[in-house]
C-alpha cells in the first residue's frame, strides 16, 4: 500500500507566537511588492498633459518671433508684438479712460512699486529701505518719459528696460499694459499741476 502524505500547513504545527511572527514577515515582504504595483499602476493610468488644449500658446524656453509677412493670427499669436521697436508704433486704444488708470495703479502698486516706489504727487518715493541693496529704478513721472509715446513705454513694459527692470510681458494681459501706461501718464499730468502751481 502506498502511503499518501498530508499537506500539513507549518504553520499549524508552530505555537502561536511564531505563527504571528510569520505572519509579519510574510507581510514585510509584500508590503514593498504591493506599492511598487500600486506606483506602477497609478503610473501606467496618468495620462501625459493634453497639449492640443493649448496649441496657440506658447512653451517654455520657446521663443516669440514676429508673424512671417502675409501670415493672418491666429488665437493669442495674434497679440504677439516681435520688438521694443515695433511696440513704439502702437496706439494706446484706452487713452483718456479713467477706469483704465484706476486698473493701472493698482497693477504699479503690485508690480512696480517696490523697484519704482509709491507716487507721491511730486514724484516716485521709495517704499523699500535703501538697506535691502535694491536700486530704485527711475522717476516715470519726469519730462523726460513724457516726452516718450505710449508705445515705447508699452514696448518697456512688455520687453523689460535697459538695465533691470524684468519684462512683464508674459505676465500682464495686452490691456493691463495699456493701463499701465495710463496710469503713468495719469501720473505725469499731476506733476506737471504740481509744478505748475
Amino acid at each position: 500500500m502506498v502511503r499518501r502524505e498530508r499537506n500539513v500547513d507549518t504553520m499549524q504545527m508552530l505555537p502561536n507566537e511564531n505563527r504571528l511572527e510569520m505572519k509579519i514577515n510574510r507581510l514585510k515582504l509584500l508590503a514593498p511588492i504591493c506599492f511598487a504595483l500600486f506606483l506602477g499602476a497609478s503610473q501606467l493610468l496618468a495620462l501625459p498633459f493634453n497639449d492640443d488644449m493649448f496649441h496657440d500658446q506658447y512653451k517654455t524656453g520657446e521663443v516669440m518671433r514676429s508673424n512671417p509677412e502675409g501670415s493672418i493670427p491666429v488665437g493669442a499669436k495674434g497679440r504677439v508684438i516681435g520688438s521694443k521697436e515695433e511696440a513704439e508704433t502702437l496706439v494706446n486704444p484706452l487713452k483718456g479712460s479713467k477706469v483704465s488708470e484706476v486698473r493701472g495703479q493698482r497693477l504699479w502698486e503690485t508690480n512696480c512699486t517696490p523697484c519704482h516706489g509709491a507716487f507721491k504727487g511730486d514724484g516716485f518715493e521709495r517704499v523699500i529701505p535703501l538697506t535691502t541693496g535694491l536700486p530704485l529704478g527711475p522717476d516715470v513721472s519726469v519730462a523726460a518719459y513724457k516726452e516718450r509715446s505710449d508705445g515705447y513705454l508699452f514696448g518697456t513694459i512688455h520687453f523689460g528696460g535697459l538695465a533691470l527692470m524684468p519684462r512683464y510681458g508674459y505676465k500682464l494681459s495686452i490691456t493691463e499694459h495699456w493701463d499701465l501706461v495710463n496710469y503713468i501718464r495719469m501720473t505725469q499730468r499731476e506733476r506737471t499741476q504740481e509744478t505748475s502751481e
